[in-house]
């Protein structure tokens, strides 16, 4: 029977890393290429229907990496205990579970705007979200402002390298066109979600 479940876990362990994992590989190679070169006012309620029907999947597969993970961990012959990091094995299980729960604690998407492109006005309004934020890594001259629209005016912020910008997640925003000839790169991050599922 041990040998079922040992097998069973691993299984599971492994489909559920590739639904978490081939999630996000699909959404950088895929779908977020395809949709960059779609009209800017559909790609914004695109993305946010796929958000809401993965979530149930992303759950599905945390929790299965809770269960079997927790099973595989306590049986398997590195395990020292609880957080003893004496040997590889240990320091490798803490650095894959800091990365799995930055993945889980922060959903976040590398924006590559290139010249020309802009950025339609939306929201993410699927409320279960606590905060969102862009951080510049690359902004050319005249790359786009982002624009914050709240009770009746708008607000410009221009961004610089280096710069985060924190705001509420059902806030209305949008970045204007990329007036210069290179490519700007930031990093977008919602940080949630307020409620459990």
């Amino acid at each position: 029977m041990s040998q079922f479940l040992i097998a069973l876990s691993v299984w599971l362990h492994a489909l559920g890393t590739v639904i978490l994992i081939g999630h996000y590989l699909l959404l950088a190679l895929i779908y977020l290429p395809a949709l960059h070169k779609t009209q800017t006012n559909i790609s914004g309620p695109i993305l946010s229907e796929i958000s809401k029907r993965s979530r149930p999947w992303m759950y599905a597969s945390l929790l299965i990496f809770i269960v079997t993970g927790t099973y595989l961990m306590l049986i398997d012959p590195g395990y020292l205990g609880f957080m003893d990091f004496g040997n590889l094995w240990g320091i490798l299980m803490l650095v894959k579970h800091i990365l799995v729960l930055g993945m889980i604690a922060i959903g976040f998407w590398f924006n590559a705007m290139g010249p020309g492109h802009r950025t339609a006005p939306h929201h993410h309004d699927e409320n279960d979200e606590l905060l969102s934020a862009v951080y510049y890594i690359r902004v050319p001259e005249n790359s786009g402002d982002l624009i914050l629209h709240t009770a009746g005016k708008s607000i410009s912020i221009h961004p610089q390298e280096g710069k985060l910008v924190l705001f509420a997640p059902a806030l209305l925003h949008e970045v204007t066109t990329n007036l210069s000839a290179e490519l700007r790169l930031s990093v977008a991050v919602n940080i949630g979600p307020v409620e459990g599922y």
